[in-house]
């Protein structure tokens, strides 16, 4: 349903200055320090597996929400996902210009 949880986004809370950190599996939770969530290692958090829609005309069906405090994330759905569909979540656009795409 929309507005629900549909899984966690967990993994070892890294800060780190270096500007090229990251990676596919890094969400920044703070700026001041450089804090991330990173889902590398642990492969623990479901929410890892949120792919990004690149269709034009296709909208993600849910949302990366942030808390902050408590240094983790978690999958929100944004509309009723049908058993079955792939869940998917804005990567945000300095992801993409990481990997040349605009």
């Amino acid at each position: 349903r929309r507005g629900e949880d549909l899984a966690p986004y967990t993994g070892d809370i890294v800060i780190s200055h270096d500007p090229e950190y990251g990676g596919d599996y890094a969400l920044q939770i703070k700026r001041n320090p450089p804090t991330f969530i990173d889902a590398r290692r642990s492969n623990t958090g479901e929410g890892r597996y949120a792919n990004a829609s690149r269709v034009r005309g296709v909208r993600n069906n849910s949302q990366l929400i942030l808390d902050r405090r408590n240094q983790i994330g978690k999958v929100r759905a944004t509309t009723r996902i049908p058993a079955g569909n792939e869940i998917t979540v804005a990567y945000g656009a300095q992801y993409w210009r990481g990997r040349g795409v605009q």
